[in-house]
């Protein structure tokens, strides 16, 4: 009885450890607008979730874009967490620190 119970105690934590891993199902978005901030200089902003891995668009008024990719991202009821991202512009790239998107209903919060 007692290897029954081990038996079933390691096939529950196996489960969870994968569902802790795997992508959030069902939690993702496309060309969402969000915010670029009040004093920054970009003129649109997107994200883009696909339950692992957030991508941030953000456009100049010239034209330039700027792109930032963070991955192994957690979610929850209320956001997106990502320990840390690189950003990409024209060719060149760079590291960036944590970055975390507010959500309401599953989307990032609208402009």
């Amino acid at each position: 009885m007692v290897g029954a119970r081990r038996k079933v105690s390691v096939l529950a934590g196996s489960i969870l450890l994968a569902a802790a891993l795997s992508p959030a199902v069902g939690q993702s978005f496309v060309n969402a607008p969000i915010a670029c901030g009040q004093r920054s200089p970009y003129k649109t902003c997107t994200a883009d979730f696909d339950g692992w891995t957030l991508r941030i668009s953000q456009r100049y008024p010239e034209g330039q874009d700027v792109v930032a990719i963070y991955r192994r991202c957690t979610i929850d009821i209320i956001g997106i967490y990502c320990a840390r991202g690189e950003w990409q512009s024209g060719g060149v790239n760079g590291p960036l620190g944590g970055y975390s998107l507010g959500l309401r209903d599953g989307l990032p919060f609208p402009k």
